[in-house]
């Protein structure tokens, strides 16, 4: 006995092929999930400090963190930072050392102010 069958997968029309997105993504939103997945490497106890992710990085205790002090953000900074339109061309227009300073402001309410 032989079944014969047709079967349809809904749309058969080809999609538009969706156009890349120009650019980089920005310095600040790498770092900025850095400083996350960092964190949580520290939290649960797979570096002791944050001397050990320094050397982990091969980068200086001081660098590492200038990078934890993001965390010092209010989340709602972070988030803005980690979705940061592309870079197109030129420089990136938020910099580590430029939020240095926003990111030891204690009070969220004030962080957001200072922007």
């Amino acid at each position: 006995m032989k079944v014969e069958s047709t079967i349809h997968f809904g749309n058969q029309r080809k999609a538009k092929p969706k156009k890349p997105v120009q650019g980089r993504i920005p310095r600040i939103a790498k770092l900025m999930a850095l400083a996350i997945k960092m964190q949580g490497m520290v939290d649960r106890g797979e570096v002791a400090d944050y001397a050990e992710l320094a050397e982990l990085g091969m980068v200086s205790r001081a660098r590492t963190s200038q990078i934890m002090n993001l965390n010092l953000l209010s989340p709602a900074l972070q988030e803005r930072l980690l979705f940061l339109p592309p870079v197109e061309s030129g420089r990136d227009s938020i910099t580590l050392r430029g939020l240095q300073a926003v990111c030891l402001e204690a009070d969220w309410g004030r962080q957001a102010l200072s922007r």
